[in-house]
């Protein structure tokens, strides 16, 4: 079975109406913005760590909800928030040869989400069909084996 952009929508509960995702690229300057947004979130928040073509995974994961002590401030909401939305982006839905980063280019729509006060603030997208065809790409890639550790790349969770 092929699977249709109706199973992406029955399945993953994603919208497939909205503005298509992509082109992307990386926002200029993201390594210093990130820093500057991240910065003092809560006392033992480590310095960014990345690659240049992403933050490392594992400083993500120090922005946890459970990590802050409550009450929680609007900001630390926010700034966690941020920090899942580049881990679903990178680690669930589009998933790459990033093996210890996320790919900066999904900081800008991580941002915009995260920053929202309401949901009219936010582009709506249409989610389901670029990670169909992301797992696709990732299908045929590895079909391919132009790697000597080929990995199925995409959403392989939709599968």
């Amino acid at each position: 079975m092929v699977p249709t952009l109706e199973d992406v929508s029955l399945l993953l509960g994603l919208p497939l109406a909205g503005h298509a995702i992509g082109p992307l690229d990386a926002p200029a300057g993201w390594e210093r913005a990130l820093t500057q947004r991240f910065h003092g979130v809560f006392s033992d928040a480590p310095d960014p760590v990345w690659e240049h073509h992403g933050p490392k995974y594992e400083w993500l994961l120090n922005f946890r909800i459970q990590n802050f002590r409550a009450p929680l401030t609007a900001e630390q909401i926010t700034r966690s928030l941020e920090a899942y939305l580049m881990w679903l982006f990178g680690k669930v839905m589009f998933i790459e040869n990033h093996v210890t980063t996320i790919n900066a280019l999904y900081i800008p729509m991580a941002l915009e989400i995260a920053s929202a006060h309401t949901a009219d603030q936010i582009r709506q997208r249409s989610w389901g069909s670029a990670v169909l065809a992301a797992t696709y790409r990732g299908m045929c890639n590895c079909c391919q084996l132009t790697s000597r550790k080929p990995a199925l790349f995409g959403c392989p969770l939709f599968l």
